[in-house]
């Protein structure tokens, strides 16, 4: 009987060894298969990352080619050999955005740098009567400062009221600082800055899904309900993919859970070129009739911020030769919104070729 009990002692300590070994063993597995979870996750977040990358690339290639072929068409034959044309000479011009006239004024009072008139060397045309005169850009400069999002593209309105429509707040502007941002930044500012516009002190909440590149915002204020105007020219809704037609308004309410998710995907950066415009091809080029045949170069972006956009083409495009005094010079995005470098300057050679 007494060799009985101590049988028992000895195998009870080992049952305890041997489950708490079970017990470590499992916790160890559990914690195993977090980490290879969360490494599965990260993993599909930079595939994502990449893909998007060579999503965007593509797209640059595919614009540049497409730019190149609409360029050849507009190149003239070597003006030597064309038949029944006698070259005369060409003349080159260096402009400087901080040598000539700034003729826009930014909402702080400093001149914009990229709308600029200037003067012509005196005679500068003289030689040129009645032939031909073409012009092409030998070499332009550009620093990459204007941000991805800015004073165009950076506002939302809303309109706070109880759920019943009761007690209408007045509709405010809600405007996100210009800055360069990625999606997280622009997610997590766009929040604060509702909240910190909201009349009623409503707790808003913005969220971004990686999966599907979008939107949603919400409101986790019960009783309440909040209109969002996204239709002005000047809205975020491009930046965090929501249509902006005429007179759409949204709306999200704190008790049901009502939220908004954007129709189309999160796109951070909207400048995905530039355009020079030029009053050699129009008279006036900050008319709304001259914006199309104003057009001197697109150019797509393809440096990185804080970096130098150049470009250069043999591409000659017939001028009008009558006298001129002056020439403006307007820079714009694709949606002939004025591009704001930041104070800083550009660069640009042009190079006219006349014959008889």
């Amino acid at each position: 009987m007494a060799q009985q009990k101590k049988r028992v002692r000895r195998i009870r300590p080992k049952r305890e060894i041997l489950e708490k070994k079970i017990e470590s063993n499992r916790l160890k597995a559990e914690d195993a298969q977090t980490k290879l979870n969360d490494q599965l996750r990260k993993e599909r977040i930079r595939i994502g990352q990449e893909r998007q990358a060579q999503l965007e690339q593509d797209k640059k290639i595919r614009d540049r080619i497409r730019i190149e072929e609409e360029e050849k068409k507009n190149i003239e034959q070597p003006l030597t050999t064309r038949p029944g044309r006698i070259y005369l000479g060409e003349k080159h011009l260096h402009l400087r955005s901080n040598d000539g006239l700034l003729l826009q004024t930014r909402d702080d009072g400093e001149k914009y740098t990229t709308n600029v008139r200037f003067t012509l060397p005196p005679n500068f045309f003289e030689d040129v009567h009645d032939g031909k005169l073409f012009v092409r850009i030998e070499n332009f400069a550009v620093p990459h400062s204007f941000y991805s999002i800015n004073q165009f593209v950076n506002k939302i309105s809303i309109t706070e009221m109880h759920e019943d429509l009761t007690n209408v707040q007045t509709k405010v502007e809600v405007a996100i600082p210009k800055g360069n941002y990625d999606v997280d930044s622009v997610i997590a500012e766009l929040e604060s800055s509702l909240e910190a516009a909201s009349p009623l002190g409503l707790d808003y909440t913005v969220t971004y899904d990686e999966r599907l590149n979008k939107v949603t915002i919400g409101m986790a204020t019960a009783d309440r309900r909040v209109n969002i105007d996204l239709s002005p020219d000047d809205s975020i809704a491009p930046i965090i993919g929501f249509h902006h037609f005429d007179e759409t308004i949204y709306f999200i309410t704190g008790t049901n859970g009502d939220t908004i998710t954007s129709e189309k995907q999160v796109r951070v950066f909207t400048i995905e070129s530039i355009l020079i415009r030029s009053s050699l091809l129009s008279n006036n080029v900050h008319s709304t009739s001259s914006q199309t045949n104003s057009i001197l170069a697109r150019i797509p972006i393809d440096a990185t911020p804080l970096s130098y956009e150049h470009y250069s083409s043999q591409s000659q495009i017939e001028i009008s030769p009558n006298y001129r005094r002056s020439i403006d010079i307007k820079i714009t995005d694709s949606f002939s919104n004025i591009l704001d470098l930041e104070l800083l300057n550009w660069e640009m050679s042009l190079v006219f070729t006349y014959t008889e």
